[in-house]
This record gives structure tokens, sequence and C-alpha cells, in this order.
């Protein structure tokens, strides 16, 4: 087994209080406290708890080596947010840290509507979006539309993410309707064909295959 951690401060350098992949489910990991470690552990022990994201709790004791714990890091995006109608997009914070994995310290969360960078608690780990999109689920485009006519009267402002990439906003104000990509937007849609206008700097061959292959139709 490779030996990527030494001992207890490496493991605390890299990978405390971070979220890590482990035999492909998502955790928390964190150094273990007195009450849960070996009595036989020293400093030298590498030894790491995996802690379920929502609750907390611990389920695992691993190695810090084990090679089936996944220590590269995780895609980010756009993730359904605390109510059906409101989407958040996480990122790396841009300065470097010395985390592995994604924590607390190296995400920012920005709103798909002022985009403007927040910083995020361990609460938004805990969403059911933020694990959807560790796992690639998304609600299909075409139920996205389907929400918004049925509750666009009634919302000023509504966004919804159908891919880690890709999000619709709708505004009531001026009945818009905007394909967003990376918080940037890329297109308007005709809410009632589904079909997207791209605007001329993104309308490009690479934009028109992914949104086809997620049942989105250009125009």
């Amino acid at each position: 087994m490779e030996k990527r951690y030494e001992n207890q401060h490496d493991v605390s350098l890299r990978l405390h209080n971070s979220i890590l992949k482990y035999k492909d489910t998502y955790y928390y990991a964190s150094l273990l406290d007195g009450a849960t470690r070996d009595e036989d552990s020293n400093n030298d022990d590498t030894t790491i708890g995996l802690h379920t994201l929502k609750e907390h709790k611990l389920v695992k004791k691993v190695d810090a080596n084990d090679p089936d714990l996944d220590i590269m890091s995780l895609p980010l995006g756009y993730i359904e947010g605390y109510k059906w109608n409101q989407t958040l997009y996480l990122a790396r914070a841009p300065y470097r840290r010395q985390k592995q994995g994604i924590c607390t310290d190296n995400v920012v969360c920005y709103s798909t509507y002022d985009r403007v960078p927040r910083p995020v608690s361990s609460d938004t780990f805990a969403i059911p979006g933020f694990d959807n999109m560790l796992k690639n689920k998304y609600v299909h485009y075409e139920a996205i539309l389907s929400s918004i006519r049925k509750a666009g009267a009634e919302s000023d402002y509504i966004a919804r993410p159908f891919n880690i990439n890709f999000c619709v906003s709708y505004y009531n104000k001026g009945k818009k309707t905007i394909l967003q990509h990376n918080l940037v937007d890329i297109g308007d849609i005709d809410l009632e064909s589904g079909l997207v206008n791209l605007y001329p700097e993104h309308n490009h061959s690479v934009f028109i295959m992914k949104l086809a292959e997620l049942g989105v139709t250009v125009a």
C-alpha cells in the first residue's frame, strides 16, 4: 500500500473535516478523538473516521493510505437549493489551500440570481441537492420547464439545474427564461417549445452537442 501520509499531523493537514469518496460513497473525513481511537494508536497512526454527510454519524474507520480512499478533487457545480425553485452554484475558492477533498474552507457558494460568492457551512453539504450533484442525479430539462409554466406567474425568480454545469433561470419581470452555464448566461429559452437560442458567442458545436445529450434542442 502506497504511503501518502506518514502520521496524524499529515492526515489532519490534508484530510480532516473534508469530504472524500470511499468505495463509491461520499463521507466527511475527520480525525478520531480519544473516545473513538483504538487504544494502541499513536501519533504515527493514520486512521481516519468516515461520517455520513447529513447526520455526521461515524460509520467507518479506515487507514488514510487505503487505496480505496479517493482524495481527488470532487466535481462541483449546480445543486438544488433549500427550496425546489432555488439553485446554488458551488466552486473552489480562488486561493490555494492544504486540504484535499472539499470542505467549508475551500468552497464558495453563489446564488444564480446575484452571482455573489458567499462562504458555505456544513449545512450546505447536507442539502439533498448536494448529494444528488455528487451522484449526477438531476431533474430532466423538460420537467423543469413544466414546473416553471405551472408556477412562473406566482414566482419572481425560479432557478433549477438539470446538470452539474447547466441551469434554467426564469425571471417573471420581463418573462425571460435563460439558459445558464457555470453562472454565465448563454442563451434564451422559449418556455413553450423548450427550444434554446444560443447567443452568438456561445453558439458552437461543443454546447450544441452537450445540450443534445441532455435532451435540449438548439434552435
